[in-house]
C-alpha cells in the first residue's frame, strides 16, 4: 500500500464517527505493525495517544 493510500486510511480510522475508540486502536496498531514507514509508524503512535487521551 502506498504511503498516501495509508495516509488516506489512517484518516478514515481516526475520524470515523462508527467505530469505537478501541476499534479504532486496535486497526491503527494493526497498520503500525504492517508498515516500515517511520514517519508514518510515528504519526499512528500520536493518533493513538490522542484517542486513548479522549482529545
Amino acid at each position: 500500500m502506498g504511503n498516501m493510500a495509508l495516509m488516506n486510511k489512517i484518516w478514515n480510522i481516526t475520524n470515523s464517527r462508527i467505530l469505537k475508540t478501541d476499534d479504532k486502536i486496535k486497526m491503527l496498531e494493526d497498520l503500525k505493525n504492517n508498515t516500515d514507514d517511520k514517519v508514518l509508524i510515528k504519526i499512528i503512535e500520536l493518533d493513538i495517544e490522542n484517542l486513548r487521551s479522549g482529545v
